[in-house]
């Protein structure tokens, strides 16, 4: 029981008195790109996120694996439907419209947003930038 004690006034003593390099000053900058899809001839449409971390003369594309340690939240808005998935893919034809949200850990928000037409013969890559 002591150990337990001296153990949690330790550890409340070092996060307390130790320097936060996460902090807002030291923070990277989120720059929320745009959107990539790739629709496949099955009416699949595979969407990822275009996320860049920057800090300085330093940039590196956001990678879902890494994801889960910088944002607080993100998510997916499909023609109202929420996902809460990094990457995600949708299926069907016609107008699909698409929102990626992401907050980072000091609750600061980016989306980017676009329309989607899906036609019946299609098989192209396409980047869209807001």
């Amino acid at each position: 029981m002591k150990l337990k004690i001296i153990l949690s006034i330790a550890i409340i003593s070092l996060f307390s008195c130790s320097t936060d390099k996460f902090n807002e000053k030291n923070q990277p900058e989120i720059f929320l790109d745009g959107i990539y899809y790739q629709i496949q001839k099955n009416t699949t449409t595979y969407l990822d996120p275009i996320i860049f971390l920057s800090q300085g003369d330093e940039e590196i594309f956001v990678y879902e694996e890494i994801a889960d340690e910088i944002f607080q939240n993100y998510f997916w808005v499909i023609d109202g439907d929420t996902l809460r998935n990094y990457n995600t893919k949708i299926k069907g034809y016609g107008e699909k419209d698409v929102e990626f949200v992401v907050v980072d850990i000091y609750g600061d928000t980016q989306s980017a947003s676009l329309t989607i037409s899906i036609d019946d013969c299609v098989f192209f890559d396409r980047l869209c930038n807001n």
